[in-house]
């Protein structure tokens, strides 16, 4: 029923594109080639996202007309800011799988990448990319500005995309080398989680459980527990997805 329901789907395999000559500016780290065009890529592959971030870019522009912007030169580099990137959900999705196409250039070229990522990230953020491989020496942390890139690697992640107003899907492919490097690399002893898992959202300021007590009463004769993400490192909610039953 539910294969009836959802279909079957496949997804383009993703590659790695080079441009040259580019600049990235703003506070969504737009990226522009040196002809004029922006790169849809870096915004999700969405038009109205990309319409977004250049309203919020134009705003951030005439504010700083008369200012002196800092501005800088990066030789290779690969952009992990953008629309939605602070966000778990989005960040995990939609910007850290783009790091294996990045590794991907980075092993056929012998490239060291810049990695730019965005500013004072979150400790979860931060661990993530240590996740899958990154030194700190290779992250740039993005504040508004303008910083010209020699060659900007642009790792295209595999979509699953959909006919409907719903818009695609991040490839399985992708969550799993995402999945293999976490585990690799984060994991170490095992400890006592429950194997049945429900995930609060008590923190939240918007899409709350109303009647969460009432779930958790239920769920609880079923030996289900608790927890908070935010009270949690990254390496024990990692360890406790790990651990639970699938």
């Amino acid at each position: 029923e539910i294969l009836d329901l959802v279909g079957t789907h496949s997804t383009d395999p993703g590659f790695v594109a080079e441009v040259t000559n580019c600049t990235v500016s703003g506070p969504y780290a737009i990226t522009k080639t040196s002809d004029g065009y922006y790169i849809l890529e870096n915004s999700v592959r969405s038009r109205n996202l990309l319409a977004r971030s250049l309203f919020s870019t134009a705003i951030w522009d005439i504010r700083h007309r008369d200012s002196s912007l800092e501005t800088e030169t990066i030789d290779t580099a690969v952009s992990l800011v953008g629309p939605w990137c602070r966000g778990y959900y989005h960040w995990f999705s939609e910007w850290l799988p783009r790091v294996e196409g990045a590794k991907h250039y980075e092993s056929k070229t012998g490239t060291s990448l810049k990695y730019i990522i965005p500013g004072d990230p979150p400790k979860w953020m931060y661990d993530s990319l240590k996740a899958v491989g990154l030194s700190d020496y290779q992250m740039i942390e993005w504040s508004p500005k303008i910083i010209n890139v020699n060659t900007l690697v642009i790792p295209m992640i595999s979509f699953i995309s959909k006919s409907d107003a719903t818009g695609y899907t991040t490839s399985p492919e992708c969550f799993r080398w995402l999945r293999r490097q976490v585990v690799n690399n984060t994991l170490s002893q095992p400890k006592n989680n429950a194997k049945r898992v429900y995930i609060s959202r008590e923190d939240t300021t918007e899409r709350r459980v109303e009647n969460q007590s009432e779930v958790l009463s239920m769920l609880s004769s079923f030996g289900f527990e608790k927890y908070v993400l935010s009270d949690m490192s990254f390496e024990d909610q990692v360890q406790l997805f790990h651990d639970a039953e699938t």
